[in-house]
C-alpha cells in the first residue's frame, strides 16, 4: 500500500519536475550547447535503462532512479535514495524513475 502511494505521488510530482525543467529558460545563451549535450546524455540514459519521467502506468513499481548530483553528475541510485533526493533529504535533482535495481546500490552513469 505504501509503495503504491509513493509510486503514485512520485509519478505526479515527476510530471511537475519535468514540465518545470523543460520550460525553465537557460541562465546564459552560451549554456545552450552544454545543456543540449547534457539533455542528450540524459535521454540516452533514460532510454537505455527503460526509465520514465512520469512513473509507470502498469503495476510496476520503480526500483531505481536517475538523479543529477549537486556536482552535475548523472547517477543511477536506488529508488529510496531517489525519493530522498526528491524530498530534499539529499542533495541533487530527481530526473527519472527506473524499473530495475541499480548494480551495487550507486552507479555513476555519466560525468
Amino acid at each position: 500500500m505504501l509503495a503504491t502511494v509513493k509510486g503514485t505521488a512520485l509519478g505526479g510530482l515527476l510530471i511537475l519536475v519535468v514540465v518545470g525543467h523543460t520550460t525553465a529558460p537557460s541562465a546564459r545563451p552560451d549554456d545552450a550547447p552544454e545543456d543540449d549535450a547534457y539533455q542528450g546524455v540524459v535521454q540516452r540514459a533514460v532510454a537505455g535503462a527503460h526509465c520514465s519521467y512520469t512513473g509507470f502506468d502498469d503495476a510496476r513499481l520503480p526500483a531505481s532512479a536517475l538523479i543529477r548530483t549537486a556536482r552535475g553528475k548523472l547517477r543511477m541510485v536506488t529508488f529510496e535514495i531517489g525519493w530522498e533526493v526528491y524530498n530534499g533529504k539529499r542533495p541533487g535533482t530527481l530526473i527519472a524513475v527506473c524499473p530495475d535495481d541499480p548494480s551495487g546500490g550507486l552507479v555513476q552513469v555519466l560525468r
